[in-house]
């Protein structure tokens, strides 16, 4: 072989050792990228199981009933029959104040 083609191979082989180490080097900041991302995708799992578990407490029955009697409301039974025009309106602007 003579030297230019040792040349140019020893050049053509250092190139390709040199995009080896920069897919390598893309490669380890796309893993630290995925394992950062499946992180914060957990502390959101669990930010949302934290968020269920309080509305499940806000909707069970003792603390519904708690709550009512801080705000000072009354349970009343439902009536079998008809509502008057007064009872009507006040349930009707009751969950939109």
């Amino acid at each position: 072989m003579s030297t230019g083609r040792t040349m140019v191979l020893l050049a053509l082989m250092g190139f390709l050792a040199f995009l080896l180490v920069l897919l390598r080097i893309e490669q380890v900041r796309c893993s630290a990228g995925i394992m950062a991302l499946q992180g914060a995708s957990i502390e959101q799992r669990r930010e949302l199981w934290r968020l269920q578990v309080a509305v499940a407490r806000l909707r069970s029955p003792p603390h519904l009933h708690d709550r009512i009697k801080w705000f000072d409301a009354e349970l009343v039974a439902p009536r079998s029959g008809e509502q008057t025009e007064e009872e009507r309106r006040l349930v009707s602007t009751a969950f939109y104040d």
